[in-house]
């Protein structure tokens, strides 16, 4: 088959990991794979083909305008895998078959939003399938848009991933956005530090929160904001760590809690949207109350107390994640291609 895997941006965000990781899955199955895209931004160019259409600079007009410049570019394949609303309607216009892939799911109440939701009523009306990655995103594509989708979750690449001695440092990966919970994440830590001084945190990302927590790292000196790393670094502090936190208050899958299982990492997270889909509660990892303090800091000192239930729980969560391979999830994304195709 070929296939053009189509979004509106290409930038260093989780469905463009999503993209290319499944892109390159598709490709050692015999298929060809372009990549179409609104804007390329980033300086580590995939091995696919790549199409840059640009767009304009407002938010909905960027979208539409995605749209109609990208339906062009579509005429020749025999399926597109749209990642946005955007996306589907360009393939709509190119009259490509193609399949969306619900990565979020919001429900659009404010009358701000009211066009984002026709069209992406508009996109789902006439895929040919319907993919949303955990039954968080289904179920609300259900209520809100009484579709079915199939769900399929995202990947993580586990030959990537390796396990090394522990050290006395807690991990977090993510945006640094008010919505995963770091300010909870800071406040837990303070409380930790008052009775542990040999553990540290490092804070790996980038986002608009990251100038107010180089300043609350001045404070605590057993705080470090690493900024933006090299998936070789990341990889290397997965391993390295004692377990990953993400205490996100708004949190759809959570590539990373795959990531840091993949490197037989206990995790904490939060019961926010899809997590619970990807963390065992108890056996790989421990599962919170959203912007609760007090949970969190007990279970950071359950799992810094307890060396051998890190140890258990790590060993747990990489057996689980071996479901997530990216190998299996492309196979069965390649047989939601192949029915769209007979439709």
């Amino acid at each position: 088959m070929q296939i053009a895997q189509c979004y509106f941006r290409f930038l260093h965000g989780g469905i463009e990991e999503h993209i290319l990781n499944l892109s390159e899955e598709i490709k050692t199955q015999g298929h060809s794979v372009d990549l179409i895209a609104g804007g390329w931004l980033r300086k580590d160019a995939p091995m696919f083909p790549l199409k840059e259409t640009g767009y304009a600079n407002f938010p909905l007009l960027r979208k539409y305008s995605f749209a109609s410049k990208a339906s062009k570019y579509l005429k020749d394949f025999d399926l597109v895998h749209c990642h946005d609303w955007s996306s589907a309607l360009a393939a709509q216009e190119a009259e490509v078959p193609y399949v969306l892939t619900c990565h979020t799911f919001y429900p659009y109440k404010s009358w701000k939003n009211l066009l984002f939701k026709y069209f992406l009523k508009k996109a789902l009306s006439k895929a040919k399938g319907i993919i949303a990655t955990n039954n968080f995103v289904k179920e609300g594509l259900n209520r809100e848009y009484n579709v079915e989708a199939e769900v399929i979750p995202n990947g993580v690449t586990l030959k990537e991933f390796y396990r090394s001695k522990s050290e006395p440092f807690i991990l977090f990966v993510g945006r640094l956005s008010p919505e995963k919970g770091l300010r909870v994440l800071v406040k837990a830590f303070d409380a930790i530090c008052k009775k542990r001084n040999d553990v540290n945190l490092k804070i790996v990302g980038d986002g608009p929160l990251k100038l107010e927590l180089i300043e609350y790292s001045k404070k605590n000196p057993q705080i470090e904001i690493c900024g933006y790393i090299t998936k070789d670094e990341l990889r290397n502090l997965y391993s390295r760590c004692s377990f990953l936190v993400l205490p996100s208050v708004i949190e759809d899958f959570g590539v990373v809690l795959l990531e840091a299982q993949a490197s037989s990492k206990p995790v904490i997270s939060t019961n926010a949207g899809g997590i619970s889909e990807i963390v065992q509660h108890k056996r790989t990892g421990l599962l919170v109350k959203q912007g609760d303090v007090k949970e969190l800091v007990e279970a950071m000192l359950l799992l810094i107390n307890d060396e051998k239930l890190r140890e258990n729980m790590g060993a747990q969560a990489r057996s689980f994640v071996e479901q997530f391979d990216w190998g299996k999830i492309a196979s069965k994304i390649v047989k939601v291609y192949e029915e769209a195709i007979k439709r």
